[in-house]
């Protein structure tokens, strides 16, 4: 019980980083893309391109991890357990064995 409650608290840990990152990048790339708007309507140049080309990458970079953050992992049901074994069908199993066996021997 408290494994799967330190799995939860390891899994919101995660997606919470993940999306804090993503909206870190987000602001920076809204930084640039503001930077950029103001090169492009100020002067056009090479300053302006490069504003441009960092602040998508920041963007594009901020909306990936968002979409990680809001991920959720798989969970694989496990495998059904095994049907109980009567002792009869152990013995009779057993027993089947040891006859096979002294068959291998004459």
């Amino acid at each position: 019980m408290l494994t799967l409650w330190i799995e939860r608290a390891k899994d919101a840990a995660r997606r919470t980083a993940f999306g804090a990152a993503g909206f870190l990048c987000l602001v920076v790339g809204l930084g640039f893309l503001s930077s950029a708007l103001w090169l492009a309507i100020a002067v056009a140049n090479g300053a302006m391109m490069a504003s441009l080309i960092l602040g998508l990458l920041y963007v594009g970079g901020g909306l990936i991890l968002i979409a990680v953050a809001s991920r959720r992992p798989r969970r694989y049901a496990p495998p059904p357990s095994p049907k109980a074994v009567k002792q009869a069908d152990l013995i009779t199993a057993f027993m089947n064995g040891v006859n096979a066996g002294k068959t291998m021997r004459r």
